[in-house]
């Protein structure tokens, strides 16, 4: 994948990185004023989780060639590169999100008792 991502050096990929986060952010708020706040998507299971994700993976391939356009980041990637980013970062993400709420549900039980 050499020729999908060229950056001038490490600090622009954690930059390009925050500004990801702040994108998605906005496409959450932006669920949650349609009516479709995260625990009506928790609610709603399979579908909810695949609109979450579908979600997440228009947010960075769309916030990333919006950043390019505007000119916020220096870091060059392919169309095929930003939906391979897209695709990896939201199922690491969803990987995220399940193993929290394992931790937390035991920790919830033992204070209820």
């Amino acid at each position: 994948m050499p020729n999908e991502i060229a950056y001038p050096g490490m600090l622009f990929l954690i930059i390009l990185s925050i500004e990801f986060y702040i994108v998605a952010a906005i496409f959450t708020k932006i669920l949650s004023l349609c009516g479709l706040p995260e625990k009506k998507l928790d609610a709603m299971g399979f579908f909810g989780s695949i609109i979450s994700a579908v979600t997440s993976i228009l947010a960075i391939f769309l916030g990333y060639f919006l950043m390019r356009n505007l000119g916020l980041t220096s870091v060059e990637v392919s169309p095929k590169g930003i939906f391979l980013v897209a695709i990896v970062s939201t199922i690491i993400l969803g990987i995220v999100v399940k193993s929290l709420e394992q931790i937390k549900a035991p920790t919830d039980k033992h204070e209820d008792e």
